[in-house]
């Protein structure tokens, strides 16, 4: 919704019928990409100390295939509401980073869809 008012305001259409297909035209990371890269540049914040949050303890987990060498447990979970929180479901993104995007010291620098889009195309 806000994405749609910033790009009639940009194209000066204000028009609430306007065609909002010129946002992907413009480049804009969408709100789940930009999402899951805060939350992914937060857990590497985490596991490398530059953050104030503590490590979380281990918890009864399973683990899937490996895809880097950083692969985290992921807590078992019984509920929606659990699973959608940031540990579980920041752990199964973790876990699907490619090795070399997992291990990079400079995760802080990349933008939402440079993150992704680096981890797509490996």
């Amino acid at each position: 919704m806000v994405q749609r008012r910033a790009a009639r305001f940009i194209y000066s259409n204000y028009s609430r019928e306007a065609s909002v297909s010129k946002i992907s035209a413009l480049g804009w990371d969408t709100l789940q990409q930009r999402r899951e890269a805060s939350r992914l540049i937060l857990m590497k914040q985490i596991l490398s100390n530059e953050s104030a949050i503590v490590k979380p303890a281990p918890t009864r987990s399973w683990r899937s295939a490996v895809s880097n060498s950083l692969q985290l447990d992921q807590p078992f979970c019984r509920t929606d509401v659990h699973k959608n929180s940031f540990i579980p479901r920041t752990c199964k993104e973790w876990n699907n980073l490619s090795d070399s995007i997992a291990s990079t010291n400079s995760m802080n620098s990349l933008s939402p869809s440079a993150l992704l889009s680096l981890d797509n195309a490996t």
